[in-house]
This record gives structure tokens, C-alpha cells and sequence, in this order.
């Protein structure tokens, strides 16, 4: 994947995470199940990307990228998690070679193992996958300098969520004026209609801004090339 591609829309095909009360990443035969699934969907569209896995948390850097056995301590006892390195390989052994994105801890708000732990890759299709939101511990410009910008440096990042719960754009316009010099691409959150006033963008499905986030969301990407 190049860096400071130009503006257009791309398609994200991304593994949710469960609502099981788990902290830690996911079952493995499940998300392999999806990984092959989805890949033999959608590979034939170099302009969809995968996000593997939305938002891990709760485990090591060594059990993101490898996988572990794993015990939520409820009724569903101990089971194997699933790792980066075996998505990524299930998704290339399809034969695809979309872009993948990769989520790094504390829901995709922590990169800072992304790059000793990165998964290999035969395609060198990696991108960083970075969630950021006003309420984020990772939410400074002086962070984002100390563990973002080591990432976008390496390989290309993609801020697949940003956001904030206040209902202004302030926040966000702080993540594009730092993301957009340094060619990190973003994408606010959300798209639906769950009532204006938080990181919602729309009132309704024709498109119409909430005021404040989801306008001021608009206002700049009109001003993109």
C-alpha cells in the first residue's frame, strides 16, 4: 500500500468484536470461518480493505499477533484466541491482496507494539489501524506524536474511527489538522441515525448533518482536494 494516496471512497470489510463480556480477542475457528468468508467476497475489489479484527483489547502484544489460550472466567470457560499472524495468513492463502488493516490494543487506541509485533505479510499490505475519541488515553497531539507518528513513518495508518462524545467537532478537527499533514486517512464515526449530540454524523439516511460534529465533519472534508 502507498502512502498519501489521493481522496476516494474505500470499503472496509471488518470482523466486529462479540458482545460476550470478553476482554481478550476471539475465537479462533470463528474468525478464521469469517477471514475466508469475506476474503472470497470481496478479494476481486482491490479498493475493499480488512480490518481483521475491530478493536482488541484485554490480552499481550504476544497473543494479539500469535494467539493464546484464553479464560473469560464465565460460562464459557478456556478457549483459543486467534492471532493477527493467522488471519493474515488465512486472508493471503486466499489468494487476496487487499489491504489489510491491523488494530492495535485498548481498542485499536494503543499502537505502541504494532511494529515489533507486526504480522508477516508476503503482500507488504499492512496498514496500521488507529481509533481515536476524546475520551481515549491516547487522545494528545503529544501521544500521537510519540506513538502514532513512529507507525505512519513505517507503514501507512489509517484512523478508521475518530470521534468524540460532546456533540462539537472540536476534537476531531485537532485529529484531522495533526492526521492529514503526516497522510493518515480517517473516517468519523458513525454513519446512522442514533440521535445527534455524540460522535453520530447524521440525522437521517438522505445525509443530513448533526449540528455541530456531523456538520463540522462535512465542512472539512469539503475542503479536500
Amino acid at each position: 500500500m502507498s502512502f498519501g494516496e489521493p481522496l476516494t471512497l474505500k470499503f472496509f470489510v471488518r470482523l466486529q468484536r462479540f458482545d460476550l463480556g470478553l476482554e481478550l480477542l476471539f475465537f479462533f475457528g470463528l474468525a478464521l470461518r469469517f477471514s475466508f468468508s469475506q476474503v472470497s467476497r470481496f478479494h476481486m475489489d482491490q479498493e475493499t480493505r480488512f480490518d481483521l479484527f475491530n478493536e482488541p483489547t484485554g490480552v499481550s502484544w504476544t497473543c494479539w499477533r500469535d494467539g493464546c489460550s484464553a479464560n473469560s472466567g464465565n460460562r464459557l470457560g478456556a478457549w483459543q484466541a486467534a492471532g493477527m499472524q493467522s488471519l493474515v495468513t488465512a486472508v493471503r492463502s486466499s489468494g487476496a491482496t487487499n489491504v489489510i488493516m491491523l488494530g492495535g490494543l485498548n481498542y485499536s487506541n494503543d499502537e505502541t507494539g504494532l511494529l515489533p509485533y507486526r504480522p508477516a505479510d508476503p503482500a507488504n499490505q499492512l496498514a496500521a489501524s488507529f481509533h481515536v475519541y476524546n475520551f481515549n488515553p491516547c487522545k494528545t497531539a503529544a501521544c500521537w506524536d510519540a506513538e502514532v507518528a513512529p507507525v505512519a513513518e513505517a507503514m501507512p495508518v489509517i484512523a478508521g474511527e475518530i470521534g468524540e462524545d460532546d456533540g462539537s467537532p472540536n476534537f476531531i478537527n485537532a485529529v484531522m489538522a495533526w492526521a492529514e499533514p503526516r497522510a493518515i486517512s480517517h473516517l468519523g464515526w458513525t454513519w446512522d441515525t442514533w440521535g445527534c449530540g455524540g460522535a453520530v454524523l447524521i440525522s437521517d439516511y438522505n445525509g443530513t448533518p448533526c449540528p455541530g460534529y456531523g456538520a463540522g465533519y462535512r465542512a472539512h472534508l469539503a475542503t479536500l482536494p
